[in-house]
């Protein structure tokens, strides 16, 4: 569990901007540089993946308390499955996003691929974790 809460944290503290909305300075929805837009992409990825972090905190508390109700002798618990399945998407979105942002074959759009698929695949992650939590988006 650890483990993957550090992950998360670290791509979090990792992505440019550094903690400062970096796309205070664009205008998002006007941007026409490939450049401001990744910016862009890269904000809202870190926007969603700051939500999953404290998401996945929360799911970590519910599924405990779930647990608690359950067989004694199950041999996964929900805490176990919760931070297996977290690790597994963690690899998946990182192979889909490498692999979508290869295809510019290192030109100008790779950024924006990258930073644009982190972004919908942690905004889909977000919505799933939403639905494990039973909240309203």
């Amino acid at each position: 569990m650890a483990r993957t809460l550090l992950a998360i944290s670290f791509i979090v503290l990792a992505t440019p901007g550094n903690g400062q909305n970096s796309s205070n300075h664009i205008a998002c929805a006007t941007a026409d540089l490939l450049s401001e837009k990744a910016m862009c992409a890269w904000e809202l990825y870190r926007t969603d993946a700051v939500w999953v972090a404290r998401a996945i905190s929360r799911a970590l508390i519910a599924v405990d308390g779930i647990q608690a109700s359950m067989e004694p002798e199950s041999p996964n618990t929900a805490r176990d499955l919760l931070v297996e399945s977290q690790e597994a998407w963690e690899v998946y979105r990182e192979a889909a996003c490498r692999l979508e942002s290869h295809l510019y074959f290192g030109g100008e759009g790779t950024a924006l691929a990258y930073a644009t698929c982190l972004h919908r695949l942690t905004e889909s992650r977000a919505r799933d974790l939403r639905i494990l939590l039973q909240e309203e988006e």
